[in-house]
């Protein structure tokens, strides 16, 4: 869990310079749009306390209590855990996708409603 925890946080610094240098864009982005969002310069304190926490939770409070049981998992217990493992990432992986499918159903739904309304 401490190993995938610490590989989500720190691949991107290894791997968005990769990709960067390796395929540049060819037109440079303009920065203006990302200046002209007022909210998240508001809010960066708040966004930067979340981050921290959340990385201190993934990295230290959750796996500490089972390193510091010094419990052994037996064969069919660690068997449970990534078989529940697999089963939470698989559940949690459809509930987000069927949500968007859902929700752009739902919003071109809407578009074609207000689209139809607005011709008569």
């Amino acid at each position: 869990m401490l190993v995938g925890n610490l590989v989500a946080l720190f691949s991107p610094v290894f791997l968005i310079p990769l990709f960067t240098f390796i395929k540049p864009d060819a037109i440079s982005y303009d920065f203006d749009s990302i200046r002209a969002i007022v909210y998240l310069k508001n809010q960066s304190r708040y966004i930067c306390f979340l981050a921290i926490i959340i990385t201190l939770c993934l990295t230290v409070i959750c796996p500490w209590p089972i390193y510091a049981s010094s419990y052994i998992f037996s064969r069919s217990t660690f068997t449970n855990w990534i078989v529940i493992g697999i089963i939470w990432t698989s559940i949690s992986f459809l509930i987000v996708e069927n949500f968007e499918i859902i929700k752009s159903v739902l919003r071109l739904t809407y578009f074609d409603i207000q689209t139809f309304r607005e011709r008569d």
